[in-house]
């Protein structure tokens, strides 16, 4: 008899004389085995789920990737630490952020034997809260950017926290570094789901082959366990090319016992020379694969006897796995299958830099403009309180004159 691929069409044919048995070992039940009789098993089965196998995509925020969300934020907690306690010793102390190569004589310079007074300038006071708060987050985040900053704070206690920073910050940042690069050079590959609790709590289809012994089982599985959670997104059917075509094109998921399912794989691989599906891990439903024949056949001793010698010989294993050696290839898992070769970046994968890069500019330019709309109100003012003061001058002047 012919492999039909539906196992309702082999008992169908079994029960009645057209047949001495199925050339298509079937999974044994207990519904199959009142039906027809079956031989000593060929081997063991069970029911797994596969699904079409991802392949490396980009990634919007993939420059975030190296670090967890708990990482980062306990990373920008330190950080505000960091300049919180800079801050406060710097005022505890009143000390002053030095610049490199700033000194005293600040507003003039000595000249051989002549001292030159310069323009009076605007006077900044370096222990203010504004400056003092401003530097110590520049110096701050410039360490853990490993950016060159022109100061550096002053006083013992405030260098030992800056040191204990500086430290951190290069573990951080070659952490970083290395992490990313590990990440573009063997991406990570999400799988929709790697068991069916998983793919229980999706909402990807499932189709299950009608007959089958997963079609049995989900028809009569609780509905508050796994297997009846899946059955409302099952659908049952026979068109095997069909589904095939929509696994690949990852539109559904699809029930097969390991041994169809390595049939499958080992054909696709041997076409193709790649993996196009992934399969999980751990199978459900174990049995056993068998010769099923009419009830009260006279063949099934000397088949059994047949099958049982070439089981103690090995035999129908090494035929078995001459036939699906490939699929063992797409049954690794998706980390030990993919591929090194590089994947050509796309500019979908430069978004998440530019984003942070254009929202930087935008707040530079807003910081720009502030400043510029500051600056003229200073002027303003300054320039109103030079005319006040003139005016009350210039009365005081004459009325002296006058006396």
């Amino acid at each position: 008899m012919e492999d039909t691929g539906n196992g309702m069409k082999c008992l169908d044919v079994l029960v009645t004389p057209e047949v001495d048995f199925s050339m298509t070992p079937l999974s044994v039940n207990y519904a199959r085995w009142q039906a027809v009789d079956f031989s000593e098993p060929l081997d063991m089965d069970e029911t797994r789920a596969m699904y079409t196998r991802p392949t490396p995509q980009a990634v919007v925020a993939g420059f975030v990737k190296p670090y967890t969300a708990w990482v980062w934020l306990v990373l920008a907690v330190c950080a505000l630490l960091v300049v919180l306690a800079t801050f406060i010793v710097q005022k505890a102390h009143r000390i002053p952020y030095a610049g490199r190569g700033e000194g005293e004589g600040e507003g003039e310079s000595e000249g051989p034997g002549v001292r030159e007074q310069r323009p009076p300038t605007t006077h900044i006071d370096k222990t203010s809260n504004s400056v003092t708060l401003s530097r110590a987050l520049h110096w701050t985040l410039g360490c853990l950017l490993a950016q060159s900053v022109p100061w550096e704070p002053k006083g013992g206690v405030v260098r030992v926290v800056g040191g204990l920073w500086l430290l951190s910050s290069l573990i951080l940042t070659t952490v970083y570094r290395s992490n990313l690069k590990a990440m573009l050079i063997l991406p990570q590959i999400s799988l929709p789901f790697t068991s069916l609790e998983e793919l229980g709590a999706t909402d990807i289809p499932v189709f299950v082959m009608k007959g089958s012994v997963a079609d049995h089982v989900l028809a009569e599985a609780p509905q508050i366990s796994t297997l009846g959670r899946i059955r409302d997104q099952a659908t049952v059917g026979t068109d095997i090319v069909g589904v095939m075509r929509m696994l690949q094109q990852g539109e559904t998921a699809a029930f097969g016992t390991l041994s169809s399912i390595r049939l499958l794989l080992a054909d696709a691989f041997t076409r193709h020379g790649y993996c196009k599906l992934y399969v999980i891990s751990k199978g459900v439903l174990p049995t056993t694969i068998s010769i099923a024949f009419p009830k009260n056949s006279p063949l099934v001793p000397r088949i059994n006897k047949i099958v049982l010698s070439l089981k103690a010989f090995g035999i129908l294993q090494y035929l078995h796995e001459n036939v699906v050696a490939n699929a063992s290839e797409c049954l690794k898992p998706i980390a030990a299958t993919t591929h090194t070769d590089l994947r050509p970046l796309e500019l979908r994968d430069f978004y998440g830099v530019f984003s942070v890069y254009a929202g930087g500019v935008v707040l530079a330019g807003l910081v720009f403009l502030l400043e510029v709309v500051m600056s003229a109100h200073t002027q303003q003012q300054v320039k109103d309180a030079a005319v006040a003061s003139t005016h009350e001058i210039i009365p005081r002047y004459l009325t002296t004159s006058d006396q």
